[in-house]
């Protein structure tokens, strides 16, 4: 099984042009002209430039600043427009500024100058590198306002105290293991303490699939390679990718079938859980069909519950939640976000509090498993699944009582289908019945929803049975 799975965690949306054109759109060279644009599409905004760290929504957020400029091109020609006015919840601004040529349609970049990424400088715990991600809009009209886009992607690093003072984090990528051809680089200005706090940092990259690797440079102490992968994340313009495990720390409890529980560091292949089925609606178990053990020792972030259950995650696990009935990633970055909110407790059978949490003092050894067709199992009561899988059933609209809606998955198959593994990858025949039992009938679906890429599954695949 793969160390690292990839989720995207975040992307970065600036609110669409007016599809209704006025009749007029021509405009003359040196004409002063106001344009406007909207940024975020997130309820809930951060400050500017600063990532939010949610899963599953648009979340790294974006908001004007009055020092703001865009850069309007007609053609070959450009010309800066500033910014006038914002509007009170910072999520709009009008810009203005003179045509540099004459013409019907206009393209916008913000901002004016981006920098290079092959440095990038420290702006702030959880804060994106500024002036660093290029956002474009093409073809707008007078009248409309501009549909800004990012056109990079973001790579979101955890990093906690390591005892050293950090002056440079530091990425490779390539398009081949230990085959680096591309360097990306976050400097501090002054080193940096780390606290025990995981502090969540983040670099822009070029879209495109990459191996890659991490490591740091200290005061006074050589580079050190953290971590590297011996398969590729895709980076997708727009998306931020997660740096996370996703595991279970030694330790923790796994509910057995029979209702008694068992150290996940126990568990076997083949054994019988508990489990949730979530097209039945009830609280059922299943054999194990995947298990593994991280390489190296890591901190875990320590969930406590209103119920005084205790669940210790290293990197990235989901937990179903109550908001949205759906599986989602609790991690480091976005825990913060989760207090208050409440998870499903399979052993009380109702929604249980996130009340707090911290990052351990130890480094422990962490594991994962995967529940045939079902793919959750009951850790320290709570109902938990793998991050790397989590598309699966979050393809379910889940009712009340978290019974799958039978009708909407009855269409979803109608408009997707049965997800052919044979045809598809035939290479990978013989793994059928584990495929299967990892839910890639409902591939299809997941793809059709939006929930994961062919790049992941490949990924998936590659990491599984390569």
């Amino acid at each position: 099984m793969k160390k690292f799975l990839f989720f995207v965690t975040a992307c970065i949306a600036l609110v669409a042009c007016n599809q209704n054109e006025p009749e007029n759109t021509a405009f003359q060279a040196g004409q002063v002209v106001t344009i406007s644009a909207s940024a975020g599409s997130s309820a809930n905004q951060a400050p500017s430039r600063k990532i939010n760290g949610q899963a599953g929504a648009d979340n790294i957020t974006f908001t004007w600043e009055a020092t703001d400029s865009v850069l309007v091109k007609v053609g070959e020609a450009t010309a800066v427009f500033k910014l006038t006015n914002i509007s009170k919840d910072g999520k709009s601004a009008d810009f203005t500024g003179t045509m540099p040529a004459e013409g019907n349609n206009y393209d916008v970049q913000f901002p004016v100058n981006p920098l290079p990424l092959d440095i990038q400088y420290y702006a702030g715990v959880n804060v994106l590198p500024k002036n660093v991600m290029p956002f474009e809009a093409k073809n707008c009209t007078i009248g409309t306002t501009a549909t800004l886009t990012p056109t990079k992607a973001v790579l979101q690093l955890n990093i906690w105290d390591m005892e050293i003072e950090i002056d440079t984090v530091y990425v490779n990528i390539g398009t081949a293991y230990q085959s680096y051809n591309t360097s990306y680089k976050l400097a501090f200005e002054t080193p940096l303490t780390l606290t025990m706090e995981a502090q969540p940092f983040f670099l822009v990259v070029e879209p495109g699939s990459y191996y890659f690797g991490v490591g740091w440079h200290a005061t006074n102490e050589s580079w050190t390679l953290s971590e590297d992968t011996s398969f590729p994340k895709t980076f997708t313009a727009g998306q931020c990718l997660n740096m996370e495990e996703c595991c279970l720390a030694a330790g923790t409890r796994i509910t057995m079938a029979d209702g008694t529980t068992k150290n996940i560091e126990d568990i076997q292949l083949g054994d019988l859980v508990r489990t949730f089925d979530h097209e039945a609606g009830a609280i059922s178990s299943a054999k194990i069909c995947l298990a593994w053990k991280g390489e190296t020792k890591e901190r875990s972030l320590e969930l406590t519950f209103a119920s005084g259950k205790h669940l210790s995650i290293i990197g990235s696990h989901d937990i179903l939640l109550e908001n949205t009935r759906k599986y989602v990633r609790v991690n480091s970055g976005n825990v913060a976000d989760y207090v208050g909110k409440r998870f499903y407790n399979a052993e009380l059978g109702a929604w249980d509090e996130l009340v707090s949490y911290e990052m351990s003092k130890d480094l422990v050894e962490y594991y994962c498993i995967y529940s045939a067709r079902h793919l959750n199992c009951v850790a320290e009561g709570m109902l938990t699944c793998p991050d790397d899988v989590d598309f699966f059933l979050n393809i379910y609209e889940l009712d009340t009582h978290l019974k799958a809606d039978a009708d909407q998955l009855t269409a979803d198959i109608a408009q997707y289908g049965w997800y052919n593994i044979a045809q598809r990858f035939p290479e990978y025949a013989e793994y059928k019945e584990q495929m299967e039992d990892l839910g890639f009938l409902y591939i299809y679906i997941a793809m059709g929803k939006g929930l994961v890429t062919r790049e992941e599954l490949l990924a998936l695949l590659d990491s599984n049975w390569n």
